[in-house]
């Protein structure tokens, strides 16, 4: 198959970014005077968007939008702490370069990955680009990926690129799919 038959598709955060840690969230609840919680009480509703996980630690809807709003506020003044990982930018434009489709899916809302992208020039690497509250299920989302590539055009190889580098993975994408 041709380069052109094949897609990557990339999650945010922990892959191409790396993320903040638990003190905006804390720090909007505070704002709406709710409790601030432990790291993982916020991590296990990881995989759905900010306003989804304040939500489910609230159960207030008017409380969660507020919040959401403040959390918004805090992250986009800190956007530039926010930083790709090393060779992130080599490995996609190196993917695009070679005709590779590429898309991310994630469990970020898609106003937080728009100030992100936005702020590193990232767009422009990317045909799809989905945040959470976009999607009526969480991710991974299979029909999804019908919409935008065929799953018989996926190098659909995941854990083999677990915890590698950029360069390891661009390594594998020329020796599999291209």
């Amino acid at each position: 198959m041709s380069p052109s038959h094949h897609a990557v598709i990339f999650d945010c955060d922990g892959t191409l970014l790396r993320s903040l840690g638990m003190e905006a969230y804390n720090s909007a609840l505070a704002k709406v005077g709710a409790r601030p919680h432990a790291p993982e009480e916020i991590k296990r509703f990881f995989g759905t968007s900010s306003d989804k996980i304040f939500r489910k630690l609230l159960g207030d809807e008017a409380r969660a939008r507020e919040a959401y709003e403040h959390f918004f506020e805090i992250e986009s003044g800190q956007v530039s702490k926010i930083v790709l990982h090393a060779g992130v930018r080599e490995l996609l434009e190196n993917l695009k370069r070679s005709g590779v489709k590429l898309a991310v899916v994630t469990g970020r809302h898609s106003r937080e990955v728009k100030a992100l992208f936005n702020h590193h020039d990232l767009f422009g690497y990317f045909g799809t680009v989905i945040g959470d509250n976009l999607l009526s299920r969480p991710k991974p989302v299979a029909a999804l990926w019908d919409e935008w590539v065929k799953p018989e055009e996926m190098a659909a190889h995941a854990p083999a690129l677990m915890a590698r580098t950029p360069a390891e993975i661009w390594d594998w994408t020329r020796e599999t799919i291209l």
